[in-house]
């Protein structure tokens, strides 16, 4: 799947395995596509996107390495995983509340922009630096004014954590600002696999890639 621009992956039930096994998400343009496995390695991403060019927006886990390493994707950060702990830490930590509106701004650039139907056009990158760039710049005060102010191991603690990482892999620049519709696609996508899965309509962690538009 040489167009994927964005990825996730999940823990998953299966009728036939004691442990877990796991569902990939990845996304396209026009589709996306579930890869089944019984591992969280590499080596699903390795068999999917190796060899490909172009940005992949993901979180921080290391099991993509093998394909945004060296002279392959491109990677890009993205809020909504770090947005999700945010949300887990607010009934201990009333101040995440502040870094979730900063983070609704970006998004809300993102909405926008679909909404005017110019995505990918010159004019999206002209309100990324126009709106979403400074919201980008505030999150970045924020974060280094508040990380030190709560245990590594708390609810903001960790969310934190993830912030960070997910901040690491996005420069400021907005171009790589997260396109927050891709990122809920890919989530929505695996909540209903696993929901489904419940229903068993999954009997092996082998089964095939699906494709759903």
């Amino acid at each position: 799947m040489r167009s994927a621009r964005a990825g996730d992956e999940t823990s998953f039930r299966t009728q036939t395995r004691v442990e877990r096994s796991f569902v990939w998400t990845f996304l396209s343009k026009l589709h996306t596509v579930y890869v089944f496995s019984s591992s969280r390695s590499g080596d699903t991403p390795k068999k999917v996107l190796g060899g490909s060019r172009g940005t992949l927006t993901i979180d921080g886990y290391t099991g993509y390495n093998i394909v945004t390493d060296g002279d392959g994707r491109e990677r890009s950060g993205g809020m909504s995983h770090a947005r999700r702990y945010l949300f887990d830490a607010l009934p201990s930590a009333p101040e995440a509340r502040e870094r979730l509106d900063i983070i609704l701004e970006v998004f809300l650039v993102e909405r926008e922009v679909q909404k005017l139907n110019i995505v990918g056009t010159k004019e999206h990158l002209r309100l990324r630096y126009s709106k979403a760039a400074s919201a980008m710049e505030r999150l970045r005060e924020w974060r280094e004014k508040m990380a030190p102010l709560f245990e590594p191991k708390s609810p903001m603690g960790e969310a934190s954590s993830i912030h960070e990482k997910s901040m690491g892999q996005i420069d400021g620049i907005p171009q790589r600002c997260p396109d927050s519709h891709s990122q809920q696609r890919v989530r929505i996508g695996i909540a209903n696999r696993r929901s489904n899965s419940k229903k068993n309509h999954f009997s092996s962690a082998t089964s095939k890639p699906v494709a759903a538009t």
